[in-house]
Protein backbone atom coordinates (compact mmCIF):
# COMPACT_ATOMS: atom_id res chain seq x y z
CA UNK A 1 0.00 0.00 0.00
CA UNK A 2 2.77 2.25 0.88
CA UNK A 3 3.96 2.07 -2.61
CA UNK A 4 1.02 2.61 -4.29
CA UNK A 5 0.66 5.85 -2.35
CA UNK A 6 4.54 6.70 -3.72
CA UNK A 7 3.98 5.96 -6.71
CA UNK A 8 -0.06 8.60 -6.59
CA UNK A 9 2.12 11.39 -5.22
CA UNK A 10 4.86 11.22 -7.50
CA UNK A 11 1.78 11.51 -10.87
CA UNK A 12 -0.03 14.01 -8.79
CA UNK A 13 3.96 16.60 -8.13
CA UNK A 14 4.37 15.80 -11.45
CA UNK A 15 1.32 16.81 -13.03
CA UNK A 16 0.68 19.60 -11.22
CA UNK A 17 4.37 20.69 -12.34
CA UNK A 18 3.57 20.24 -16.26
CA UNK A 19 0.16 22.06 -16.08
CA UNK A 20 1.90 25.03 -14.44
CA UNK A 21 4.85 24.88 -16.82
CA UNK A 22 2.07 25.05 -19.76
CA UNK A 23 0.05 27.61 -18.09
CA UNK A 24 2.66 30.09 -17.54
CA UNK A 25 4.48 28.73 -21.26
CA UNK A 26 1.30 30.23 -22.95
CA UNK A 27 0.93 33.54 -20.82
CA UNK A 28 4.66 34.09 -21.67
CA UNK A 29 4.16 33.51 -25.20
CA UNK A 30 0.90 36.00 -25.21
CA UNK A 31 3.21 38.42 -24.02
CA UNK A 32 5.32 37.83 -26.37
CA UNK A 33 8.20 36.50 -24.33
CA UNK A 34 10.11 33.77 -24.46
CA UNK A 35 8.03 30.59 -23.48
CA UNK A 36 11.49 28.69 -21.69
CA UNK A 37 11.38 31.80 -19.15
CA UNK A 38 7.71 30.74 -18.34
CA UNK A 39 7.88 27.63 -18.05
CA UNK A 40 11.13 27.60 -15.65
CA UNK A 41 9.26 30.69 -13.75
CA UNK A 42 6.51 27.80 -13.08
CA UNK A 43 8.81 25.51 -11.99
CA UNK A 44 10.21 28.17 -9.12
CA UNK A 45 6.84 29.10 -8.01
CA UNK A 46 4.98 25.78 -7.77
CA UNK A 47 8.45 23.81 -7.05
CA UNK A 48 8.87 22.11 -3.09
CA UNK A 49 10.75 25.10 -2.07
CA UNK A 50 7.68 27.98 -2.65
CA UNK A 51 3.77 27.07 -3.31
CA UNK A 52 4.23 23.16 -3.63
CA UNK A 53 6.13 23.08 -0.28
CA UNK A 54 2.63 24.09 1.51
CA UNK A 55 0.64 21.28 3.34
CA UNK A 56 -2.26 20.75 1.51
CA UNK A 57 -2.90 16.66 1.96
CA UNK A 58 -3.10 15.34 5.67
CA UNK A 59 -0.21 17.99 6.43
CA UNK A 60 1.76 16.37 3.12
CA UNK A 61 3.34 19.22 0.78
CA UNK A 62 1.53 19.22 -2.41
CA UNK A 63 5.06 18.51 -4.83
CA UNK A 64 7.57 16.28 -2.70
CA UNK A 65 11.04 15.97 -4.22
CA UNK A 66 12.33 12.80 -4.20
CA UNK A 67 14.40 10.55 -6.70
CA UNK A 68 11.75 9.64 -9.26
CA UNK A 69 10.92 13.58 -10.03
CA UNK A 70 14.75 14.80 -9.03
CA UNK A 71 15.36 12.36 -12.20
CA UNK A 72 12.65 13.62 -14.39
CA UNK A 73 13.38 16.87 -13.27
CA UNK A 74 16.96 16.89 -14.77
CA UNK A 75 15.53 15.30 -18.16
CA UNK A 76 13.28 18.12 -18.38
CA UNK A 77 15.85 20.67 -18.15
CA UNK A 78 17.89 18.83 -20.49
CA UNK A 79 14.64 18.70 -23.10
CA UNK A 80 14.42 22.69 -22.13
CA UNK A 81 17.96 23.41 -22.84
CA UNK A 82 17.93 21.71 -25.77
CA UNK A 83 14.34 23.22 -26.70
CA UNK A 84 15.91 26.58 -26.44
CA UNK A 85 18.92 26.32 -28.30
CA UNK A 86 16.35 25.43 -31.00
CA UNK A 87 14.59 28.20 -30.93
CA UNK A 88 18.43 30.48 -31.53
CA UNK A 89 19.45 30.82 -34.82
CA UNK A 90 22.86 31.41 -35.57
CA UNK A 91 21.94 34.89 -37.41
CA UNK A 92 21.22 36.36 -33.73
CA UNK A 93 25.15 35.95 -33.02
CA UNK A 94 26.33 37.78 -36.13
CA UNK A 95 25.94 41.36 -35.88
Amino acid sequence: MAAESVFIHVIISLSILLFSAKVFAEIFQRLKMPVVLGELLAGIIVGPYALGGLPLFDGRPLVVLDETVKHIGELSAIVILFVAGLEITPREFIR
